[in-house]
């Protein structure tokens, strides 16, 4: 026992000086160089606070940069990580929870997913996972007790980190055009700020078909062209729509081990303006309407009744 704790100690201290030794470089905010089409600036730029709270924050930086990167400065030749090297098929990402299983299992549907994205289409190899999944801050929310609005700001925040970024987008541009923000880009949807709180940027801008409804909160790497974005109302609004069919589902399953049965059917019918209707408040609502006019018309028939009879009485004693 003694043993296995401190070589647990001795890994820990070698991995934290290892990765100290790197970031008394990487951790300088202005380590960047002119490289590639352009001669752009990239920046090799390492948050230590941003890796400290990441998934990878338990690894050495060389368990994911392997050949040439123990020279100084790093060989040009250096070898890129894969990332599916490691988080496909890999049992020691296995927790026992389900969001980590399904994450294992689809791995590789998520590759063909994005191999058929626009992103990968405008910019083939020059676009990689961690261009949206920063591995040196990435940190995954999903089974995290977070509220509905939170999921929603997490997910969305994935798309914005480059898209709110006229220096992320320039970087990765392959020709000339004018920067738009989301919010220009947007300024035909009504009520845009609300429909980013309520909504994912993927469940209007991925193709989902194939997907198993159990799927819907993973996202869709199959990002599409934005001439097929989603821009028809009735497509979120309506019977069956996006929005009971894939955004609010993980509320319903969220209320289901939460909060039990009831919660969770609510949830899966519940009322969202303009969307579809819940049956069992349109049988309670008009059972009130029913009993509340009911009961109006019993109680007038009955004073009326009262009266004629107290008349009757009157009549009859003169």
């Amino acid at each position: 026992m003694l043993r296995a704790i401190l070589l647990l100690l001795s890994i820990a201290v070698l991995q934290a000086t290892e990765n100290q030794s790197c970031l008394k470089c990487h951790g300088m905010a202005n380590l960047a160089e002119q490289t590639g089409p352009g001669r752009r600036l990239h920046s090799y730029h390492v948050a230590p606070s941003g890796f400290e709270h990441s998934n990878h924050h338990s690894l050495r930086c060389s368990d994911c940069h392997v050949q040439g990167y123990s020279q100084y400065p790093h060989a040009a030749a250096k070898t890129i990580p894969d990332c599916l090297g490691c988080h496909q098929n890999n049992s020691a990402f296995l927790d026992g929870s389900k969001e980590r299983s399904l994450l294992l299992r689809d791995m590789e549907k998520m590759k063909t997913e994005f191999e058929q994205s626009a992103h990968h289409s405008a910019l083939k190899d020059s676009f990689t996972c961690v261009h949206c999944h920063n591995p040196h801050r990435f940190a995954d929310q999903r089974g995290k007790n977070l509220s509905f609005e939170e999921r929603i700001e997490w997910s969305n925040a994935v798309c914005l980190n480059c898209h709110n970024s006229e220096k992320q987008i320039n970087e990765l541009k392959t020709k000339e055009y004018v920067y738009r923000t989301p919010e220009e880009i947007h300024a035909w949807l009504p009520s845009t700020e609300m429909h980013w709180k309520k909504v994912r940027c993927v469940d209007c801008h991925a193709d989902f078909s194939g997907m198993e409804r159990n799927e819907e909160e993973r996202f869709s790497h199959k990002i599409n062209p934005k001439e097929k974005a989603v821009r028809n109302c009735k497509e979120c609004h309506s019977t069956e729509s996006i929005l009971t069919t894939r955004v609010y589902q993980m509320n319903m399953r969220k209320a289901r081990e939460e909060e039990g049965l009831i919660t969770a059917i609510l949830w899966n019918n519940s009322y969202v303006i303009g969307a579809t209707r819940n049956r069992w408040l349109d049988l309670f609502s008009l059972t009130l309407l029913v009993s509340g006019v009911g009961g109006i018309a019993i109680h007038a028939y009955a004073r009326y009744y009262v009266y004629r009879k107290n008349r009757r009485e009157k009549n009859d004693g003169e």
